[in-house]
């Protein structure tokens, strides 16, 4: 695989990750806090949008010693971060994918501060499921925020049967649980590094919802994986 193309897949899979990271509330350094002039979107009001752009920044900042060690990592981090503000050929490439795999152009910005946005878990399609029009009895369900299982740890749960978890800390650790699982990546070919990297992130972003406008019930794996493979179409 090409070196620059694997750099912009890497960039375009990842550039969301910092959704976890901000919903584990790990504190920011220094250096990307003050990131948010140049990569946020600022609205007239005068506030930041989009601060998950932040986290993700900052997760390359401590993280990038995993990367490959013959791939730009800084160009990685780059591309990853900047999809909201874009201001090159190929951060705008990562904006347009990001925008084909929500199927939709950008709506307002999702509040990020928001007890609701902080908390969010990932919504079961099942709930949506209507077998007769006159049945009304579906019940929303929602996915547990751990490690993918394969076990009943996995499937989906009434609200009352998860009301006294607290969801800060199982973003914590799973998060904990993604980077030190993320640091053991072999170097391996960059083929077999993107498999591997795909499966890794997989573990750990199939719970995790994507965005909460309309319904929850897209999967951040699946959001990251279609944003990459636009931009490497594209």
């Amino acid at each position: 695989m090409d070196k620059e193309i694997a750099e912009l897949a890497i960039g375009a899979f990842l550039h969301d990750i910092g959704k976890i990271s901000q919903r584990a509330k790990v504190s920011l350094l220094s250096h990307s806090e003050g990131l948010q002039p140049s990569i946020c979107p600022k609205k007239k009001e005068g506030y930041y949008t989009h601060l998950h752009v932040v986290y993700t920044s900052d997760f390359f900042e401590r993280m990038n010693a995993w990367l490959p060690e013959n791939l730009n990592k800084s160009r990685i981090a780059n591309l990853a971060s900047y999809h909201h503000r874009p201001d090159t050929p190929e951060q705008i490439i990562i904006q347009q994918a990001d925008w084909l795999s929500a199927g939709q152009d950008r709506p307002e910005a999702e509040e990020e501060d928001t007890p609701q946005y902080l908390r969010a878990k990932l919504k079961s399609i099942f709930s949506s499921i209507q077998l007769d029009t006159n049945d009304k009895s579906s019940t929303p369900k929602w996915f547990s925020i751990l490690p993918q299982t394969l076990d009943e740890k996995a499937f989906p749960k009434g609200a009352d049967d998860e009301k006294d978890v607290d969801v800060e800390q199982a973003y914590k650790e799973l998060f904990k649980s993604a980077v030190e699982h993320l640091t053991k990546l072999s170097q391996a070919p960059l083929d077999l590094y993107l498999e591997q990297l795909r499966w890794v992130f997989g573990l750990y972003s199939w719970c995790v919802p994507s965005s909460l406008t309309q319904s929850p019930d897209v999967s951040l794996l699946d959001h990251s994986l279609t944003t990459a493979a636009f931009a490497t179409a594209l």
